[in-house]
């Protein structure tokens, strides 16, 4: 046990009858709760290291986008500083609103797009993009020749995050990021 929880078993066998005592039990209980402690800990340390982690991408991507005035440099910026700390990424687009929020504008790209993040301009009603500034929400699609929102495409890309971004409780544009990687 750690922390009232248990993180593994510790089994011991003879093939002699009667070979443990109960001094044998105390020393393996013992034994038990210095592994469990040592698992709990690891885990710990594995946590703090990923926590770290996602606090330093959070500082280099708003160090990127906070770089600049200019909205096209800060957008390829926080980009490019998105793309180096993910893996596996092939793509990258930003859209931001237009027309009375009718469609999105393509405000930055990064990487070999597919034609919906490739294209310009996305129709609020269809779409991947579409569908993230439309419901405001977040998407993981792990295939994307299974997910209904996606535009018919002949890219490589086979899985995009989808995130609104959001200021004041408003939609302000959407973010894809593509991987060639299911």
């Amino acid at each position: 046990f750690s922390r009232e929880k248990i993180v593994g078993a510790l089994d011991v066998q003879s093939a002699q009858p009667g070979a443990f005592s109960e001094d044998d039990i105390h020393a393996l209980r013992s034994l038990a709760d210095l592994v469990a402690t040592a698992i709990d800990n690891a885990r710990l340390f594995e946590n703090s290291v990923q926590s770290a982690a996602d606090m330093r991408f959070l500082y280099n991507v708003i160090t990127a986008a906070t770089a600049s005035p200019n909205l096209d440099e800060l957008l390829a910026q926080a980009i490019d500083s998105l793309c180096a700390t993910l893996d596996e990424v092939s793509s990258a687009s930003v859209f931001l609103p237009g027309g009375e929020n009718s469609y999105l504008v393509k405000g930055s790209n990064i990487g070999i797009s597919s034609p919906e993040t490739y294209a310009t301009v996305a129709k609020i009603e269809r779409g991947l993009v579409g569908w993230v500034a439309r419901n405001n929400e977040s998407v993981i699609i792990n295939d994307l020749e299974e997910d209904p929102r996606r535009l018919p495409t002949d890219t490589d890309a086979r899985a995009a995050i989808a995130v609104p971004l959001s200021a004041a409780g408003e939609m302000v544009g959407v973010l894809v990021v593509e991987s060639e990687t299911p």
